[in-house]
C-alpha cells in the first residue's frame, strides 16, 4: 500500500531507550554488588552467598527475557466480529491471501492461528478430544489447498457437535507469509518483531462454555479488532449487533487497558455505496449513530471506563476488495490471478469508485500497463478505506504495542533488580560491625519504622473491613439490603482516600447482579408476549437455549394465560387450568435454564469490576501507607533504604466465581364452595289423580358445590417474585464471601510484607555485634561507601517510559 501510516510513538526509540536503560542499571547494580562481594568474599556465610546468587541470576534472567522482547516483540492481533461482519476476510486482508474461510455460515468454534514464516506454507491441526476429523500437519500447501482443508475440517466439527455438544474446540496453526511482516517500517516496528493473526469465533460464541475461555485466554496479549456489520439495514438486527459487540467487550475486559486495545471497525461498508445515491452522507451519518450506540451502550455497562469509552471512533472498510486488491498487487502472484482479483472488483465493487471511474481503464486487464495496474489497485485499497483503516491499525500499534511487549518483562527486571539490592544491603547491615549498644539502637529504629507502618497498615485494613458484612447476624438476608450496607462502606473508603468517586461503578451490585437480569428478561417475555419480535440484552448475548425460551413464551402466549398475562387470573379446572399449567411448567423449566446461565455471567462481569476497582483501591491504600510513614520515618528509612520499596510488587487478587440459581414460577391452587338451586324432578300419586296415575313433581333444592382451579399472577409480578426469592440468597453469601476474601488477601499482602522487610533487617542486625578493632574499623568506611552507593541506587526514580508518561497524563490514545 502506497499511503504512509503515522504512528503515535517512535517505537524502534522506544524499544532502544527501554534496553539502553535497563542494561545500564544493570551494569550498576551488578557493579556494587561485585564490590561488596569481594569486600567480604572471606565473611559472606554459604547461605547468603547462595541467596545473594540466586538474585543475581534472577535479575541477569530477567534482562535477558526483557532484551529478547525488545529485539524481538510479538504483535498478535485478534479478529472477531459480530454475525457476517467480515471477520475473516478482515484477516485475511492482514495476512494478504485468501487462507481461511469465509463462508456465510460463520465458524461455529474454534481458533485459527496464523504465525509469520518467510518460507513455511504449513497447516497443522490439534488432535483435541473428541475429534472425527483428520489432525496432524500438512506442508507445502498452496492458499486453496489450505483453505479447502480448513472448509472440511469446520463442517466436520459441527457435523460431530451436533453428535456430542461437549466435544472440544477445533484449534488450527498455520505458518504463513504474513503481508504485514514485509511492512514492518512503514508501521515503525522493531525490525526482529514478530507478527501472528488469531481468527477467532463470531461474538455470539462469546459466552459459551467451549469458545468463551478461548477468546478469553487469547486476547489477553492482543490488539483485537472487532468488526461489526455495516451491511445490516433492519434496525432491530442493528440493534442486536450493537448489543453482541457490547457483551463481547463487557466480557472480554479485565483491566481498562484490555479495553483500549480494542479497534472497532465498520465493515462492508460497499453496502452504501450500492444503495444510496449520497453513500458518503449516509455513511458518516450511520457511523455517528453506530458510535453514539455504542458508547452509550459500553458506558452503561462499564460506566468506570467512561474516559476510555469516550475515545472510541470506529474506523471503516470494505475488506473484501481490499483483499483482492492486495492480492492483485503481491508480486508472487500469477498474471491469471491478478487479473481475477481485478475483474471481480470490477464486477462486485465498481460502484465504490467515482462515477465513470472505469471508463479510463481498457476493457480487457491483459491490456493493463503496469503504472495503471498499480494505480488501480492504490485507488481500490484508498476507496475500500483500507488505506485509511492501516493508517488507524498504526496508531492503534502504536499506542498499545510497547505495553503488550514490554510492560510484563520490564516489571520483572525492577521486581529482581529491587529484590538484589535490598538483599545487598541487608548483607551490608549484617557486617557493619556493632556493638551491642549500636544494635540495640538500631534495632529500635527499627521497631519504631515497623511500629508506624504496621498502624497505618491496619487502618488501611480496618477501613476495607468495612466491606465486612458477614459478622452482622442481624442484617437482612436480601440482595438488596446486602448491597446497601455495601454501599455505605464504599462511600466512606472513597472519601478515605481521596477519590470519592473511585467505588461508585460497583455501588449498583444489587441492580447489576439480580435486578438487570431479571428486568432484562422481563423486557423480552413482554415483547413476545405482545406478539413481536424482541432483540436480546447484550447480557442475553449467547444464551444457548434463547430459542427453546422463546417458544415457551409464545406456548404461554397462545394458553389462555396469554388474555390476562399483564394482570393474571385464575383458572378452573378443565381443559383451561389443564393448558395453563402445561404452558407455565414448561415456561419454568426453560426460565431455570435461562436464568442459571445469565445471573452467574452477571455475577461473573460484577465479580470481575470488583476486583479491578479494588485492586486500584488496594494501590491507592498502600500508597497512602508508603507516604505516611516515608514523611514521619525520613531519617530513619534513609538507615535501611530496602524499606522504601517494602510494598514493590502486585497483589494477585482471585476472581470471583458465581453460583447457579433455581426459580419457578409461583402457581398457586385455589377452590371455593358455592351454594346452587337445583330443580328436581320426582314421580308421585297425589289427590289430583286420586291415587290412581303417578305424575312429575318438580322441586327447587340449594346443594354445595366445591370449585379448584390455579390462581397464577401476571407476568410483572411473577418476575418480582424471582427477585424476592431466597434462592437468591446463596448467590448473596458468594459475593460477601468473595468481597472478604479480597480485604483478607490485601491484610495478608501488607502484614507479610511488613514483617519479612523488616525481619530481613533485625536478623542483619544480630549478626553484625561484634567488637571493633581497627581493620574492621577500616572495613566499616568501605561498606559505608558502598552503603552510600546502595541507596543512591534504591532512592533513583522510577523508570517511566514514553508510553507510561502519555498513560500517567491521561491514557495512551483510543484508536
Amino acid at each position: 500500500m502506497n499511503e504512509t501510516a503515522h504512528p503515535t510513538l517512535d517505537l524502534k526509540g522506544l524499544f532502544r531507550d527501554c534496553a539502553a536503560y535497563w542494561q545500564q542499571r544493570t551494569i550498576e547494580i551488578t557493579s556494587v554488588a561485585d564490590d561488596i562481594e569481594k569486600t567480604l568474599s572471606d565473611r559472606l556465610d554459604s547461605t547468603r552467598r547462595e541467596s545473594l546468587t540466586r538474585k543475581r541470576e534472577a535479575l541477569g534472567n530477567a534482562v535477558q527475557t526483557l532484551l529478547e522482547h525488545v529485539k524481538s516483540p510479538e504483535l498478535i492481533l485478534a479478529t472477531t466480529g459480530t454475525t457476517s461482519s467480515g471477520k475473516s476476510t478482515l484477516a485475511n486482508f492482514l495476512i494478504g491471501d485468501s487462507l481461511l474461510p469465509s463462508a456465510v455460515q460463520e465458524m461455529s468454534a474454534g481458533l485459527v492461528t496464523v504465525r509469520h514464516h518467510d518460507q513455511r506454507h504449513t497447516l497443522k491441526i490439534a488432535s483435541t478430544r473428541g475429534a472425527t476429523w483428520d489432525t496432524g500437519e500438512w506442508d507445502d500447501l498452496s492458499a486453496e489447498e489450505l483453505r479447502a482443508r480448513l472448509e472440511e475440517t469446520m463442517e466436520q466439527f459441527r457435523a460431530a457437535e451436533k453428535e456430542n455438544p461437549s466435544i472440544e474446540a477445533v484449534h488450527f496453526e498455520i505458518d504463513w507469509p504474513i503481508r504485514l511482516a514485509g511492512e514492518k517500517v512503514r508501521f515503525g516496528l522493531p525490525e526482529g518483531t514478530r507478527i501472528t493473526i488469531l481468527d477467532l469465533p463470531g461474538l455470539k460464541a462469546m459466552n459459551d462454555e467451549r469458545n468463551g475461555p478461548i477468546i478469553r485466554k487469547n486476547i489477553t496479549q492482543a490488539l483485537c479488532l472487532v468488526a461489526y456489520n455495516a451491511e445490516e439495514t433492519d434496525d432491530r438486527k442493528q440493534k442486536e449487533l450493537l448489543n453482541q459487540v457490547i457483551n463481547q467487550v463487557t466480557s472480554w475486559r479485565k483491566t481498562s487497558s484490555v479495553l483500549g486495545r480494542m479497534l472497532f471497525l465498520l465493515n462492508r461498508i460497499d453496502a452504501f455505496s450500492r444503495n444510496d445515491s449520497n453513500p458518503d452522507t449516509s455513511l458518516n451519518k450511520f457511523r455517528s449513530y453506530v458510535t453514539q450506540q455504542l458508547r452509550g451502550g459500553l458506558i452503561n455497562e462499564l460506566p468506570e471506563e467512561k474516559v476510555i469509552i469516550d475515545g472510541i471512533e470506529p474506523a471503516t472498510i470494505s475488506s473484501l476488495p481490499a483483499l483482492w486488491a492486495v492480492e492483485a498487487g503481491f508480486f508472487q502472484s500469477t498474471p491469471e490471478k491478478q487479473q481475477d482479483r481485478l475483474e471481480k472488483i470490477e464486477a462486485n465493487f465498481k460502484t465504490i469508485f467515482p462515477k465513470g471511474y472505469w471508463k479510463t481503464y481498457p476493457r480487457d486487464f491483459e491490456e493493463l500497463t503496469g503504472d495503471l495496474r498499480r494505480h488501480l489497485i492504490a485507488d481500490t485499497l484508498r476507496y475500500s478505506h483500507a488505506s485509511d483503516f492501516e493508517r488507524r491499525l498504526g496508531e492503534h500499534i502504536a499506542a498499545n504495542l510497547p505495553e503488550i511487549a514490554l510492560a510484563g518483562p520490564m516489571d520483572a527486571v525492577s521486581k529482581a533488580a529491587n529484590e538484589l539490592l535490598i538483599a545487598l544491603d541487608q548483607t551490608l547491615e549484617a557486617h557493619m560491625t556493632r556493638t551491642e549498644e549500636e544494635a540495640a539502637t538500631a534495632k529500635k529504629r527499627l521497631a519504631e519504622i515497623e511500629d508506624l507502618l504496621t498502624r497505618e497498615a491496619e487502618d488501611a485494613i480496618r477501613l476495607l473491613e468495612k466491606l465486612n458484612i458477614s459478622h452482622k447476624p442481624e442484617l437482612e438476608i436480601s440482595a438488596m439490603s446486602t448491597f446497601l450496607d455495601i454501599r455505605e462502606a464504599l462511600d466512606y473508603i472513597g472519601r478515605s482516600v481521596g477519590k470519592p468517586g473511585l467505588l461508585a461503578p460497583i455501588k449498583n451490585l444489587s441492580d447489576d447482579v439480580f435486578k438487570r437480569p431479571l428486568n432484562d428478561l422481563a423486557d423480552y417475555a413482554k415483547i413476545v408476549m405482545r406478539r413481536e419480535t424482541p432483540v436480546p440484552s447484550p447480557l442475553m448475548i449467547g444464551i444457548p437455549t434463547l430459542a427453546e425460551f422463546t417458544e415457551a413464551l409464545e406456548k404461554l402466549q397462545a394458553s389462555p394465560y396469554g388474555r390476562v398475562w399483564q394482570s393474571g387470573g385464575r383458572f378452573s379446572e378443565g381443559s383451561d387450568g389443564t393448558a395453563v399449567k402445561s404452558a407455565l411448567n414448561e415456561f419454568g423449566k426453560q426460565l431455570s435454564i435461562i436464568i442459571n446461565f445469565i445471573i452467574p455471567v452477571a455475577a461473573n462481569q460484577s465479580g470481575d469490576r470488583i476486583g479491578i476497582v479494588f485492586k486500584e483501591c488496594a494501590s491507592l491504600l498502600i500508597n497512602g501507607i508508603e507516604e505516611k510513614g516515608g514523611e514521619a520515618l525520613e531519617q530513619e528509612l534513609q538507615a535501611f533504604p530496602g524499606l522504601k520499596t517494602i510494598f514493590d510488587g502486585e497483589i494477585t487478587f482471585p476472581s470471583f466465581k458465581g453460583t447457579g440459581i433455581k426459580l419457578i414460577p409461583k402457581i398457586e391452587n385455589w377452590h371455593r364452595t358455592e351454594i346452587r338451586e337445583k330443580k328436581e324432578i320426582s314421580h308421585e300419586r297425589s289427590i289430583w289423580t286420586l291415587y290412581l296415575y303417578v305424575h312429575e313433581v318438580e322441586r327447587c333444592v340449594n346443594e354445595e358445590y366445591e370449585i379448584r382451579g390455579i390462581s397464577v399472577a401476571g407476568l410483572g409480578d411473577l418476575f418480582a417474585g424471582f427477585h424476592r426469592s431466597t434462592e437468591i440468597i446463596p448467590l448473596v453469601e458468594t459475593f460477601k464471601k468473595y468481597i472478604y476474601t479480597l480485604v483478607d488477601v490485601f491484610s495478608k499482602y501488607v502484614t507479610n510484607k511488613i514483617e519479612k522487610g523488616i525481619d530481613g533487617y533485625k536478623r542483619a542486625i544480630d549478626q553484625s555485634i561484634d567488637t571493633v578493632d581497627q581493620k574492621k574499623e577500616l572495613d566499616l568506611q568501605t561498606l559505608k561507601q558502598h552503603k552510600s552507593v546502595l541507596i543512591k541506587l534504591l532512592n533513583a526514580s522510577v523508570y517511566l517510559p514514553e508510553w507510561k508518561q502519555a498513560a500517567t497524563l491521561g491514557g495512551a490514545d483510543v484508536v
